[in-house]
């Protein structure tokens, strides 16, 4: 086989590779919904949507769809999503502890995870909107796994209350006393949230061997390895994406805030994007030191890249 020949292979390759569809396609396209995140008569995701009547479940008043709210550096997606919170968006009715707007894509189901030895791949970006931007004074939640038996969390993206301004990566970390925090969440990464930048996050997770990963980049930015860890207790759940806002009702009552998301999807054993990757495919062990004991991480699984043009 001549050089040229082996070169047209490798393209056509590499090609069929990027056409692959990925195993949840939640991009928005050129889509339209109506109140129940519906279209082509599939069901997309499940929602977290809820309000105060007369608007009770009605999606529209939490969600928009549109160009504009997409990620600009993203040439595949061809819209955004918008999603509100207000201090209509009660979890229950008259709910005193939280808001919330969130969509949970339906695959890959819980069975699916915990029964297989795959890696799963949760791509989004997400963006503050500039006109309605978030209270630093309350903890949100973006991003978030929830067990599907104890309804805790195998990892998050958070930013207010504790963490200030900072945009948070957090795993579930047993080692950490309930005592300090209840929820046992160890902090793996953090930056300062610029209101002018989109942020595009991939999370790798696999449940055979308790791993975590974080891929992280701004704007059209290639993708870098930003954090990974070892999750003890890290079982099938489900992938929650919008927001959560924890509500101090001493702090008053929170505006409207909105924020804009695009590029959902979820990958399985590959991990491909318009964003391209560089940097290291995966770390070396590394010693982390918590407050009761010394732990090794070890056994890192190494990712499958694909670059798609």
């Amino acid at each position: 086989m001549g050089a040229a020949t082996t070169f047209v292979a490798l393209l056509a390759a590499a090609s069929a590779v990027a056409a692959q569809a990925p195993y949840f396609d939640g991009r928005f396209y050129k889509k339209t919904w109506n109140n129940n995140a519906k279209w082509d008569n599939q069901s997309l995701y499940g929602t977290w949507a809820r309000g105060a009547i007369p608007i009770a479940y009605n999606f529209s008043h939490y969600t928009e769809l549109s160009p504009a709210y997409k990620n600009p550096w993203d040439k595949i997606d061809q819209q955004g999503v918008s999603i509100t919170v207000d201090n209509s968006s009660y979890w229950l009715p008259f709910h005193p502890f939280f808001r919330r707007t969130e969509f949970i894509p339906l695959a890959p189901s819980v069975e699916a995870q915990n029964t297989s030895t795959d890696t799963w791949y949760y791509h989004a970006s997400i963006k503050q909107d500039p006109k309605h931007t978030l209270e630093q004074k309350f903890e949100h939640q973006f991003f978030f796994h929830e067990r599907d038996f104890d309804y805790r969390q195998n990892f998050g993206v958070r930013w207010g209350g504790d963490a200030k301004d900072k945009i948070q990566f957090y795993t579930e970390d047993p080692t950490i006393p309930k005592e300090i925090d209840d929820n046992q969440r160890r902090v793996r990464w953090e930056i300062k949230w610029d209101l002018k930048t989109w942020y595009n996050f991939v999370f790798g997770v696999n449940m055979k061997n308790k791993q975590i990963t974080m891929y992280y980049s701004t704007n059209g930015n290639a993708l870098k390895l930003a954090a990974y860890a070892t999750v003890p207790n890290l079982k099938g759940g489900q992938f929650h994406l919008g927001q959560l806002r924890f509500v101090n009702e001493t702090l008053g009552q929170a505006k409207p805030e909105k924020l804009w998301f695009s590029g959902v999807k979820v990958e399985k054993n590959r991990l491909s994007s318009t964003f391209g990757f560089t940097g290291p495919a995966y770390p070396k062990p590394t010693t982390t030191t918590t407050t009761k004991k010394t732990t090794t991480t070890k056994g890192y699984q190494k990712p499958v890249f694909v670059k798609v043009a």
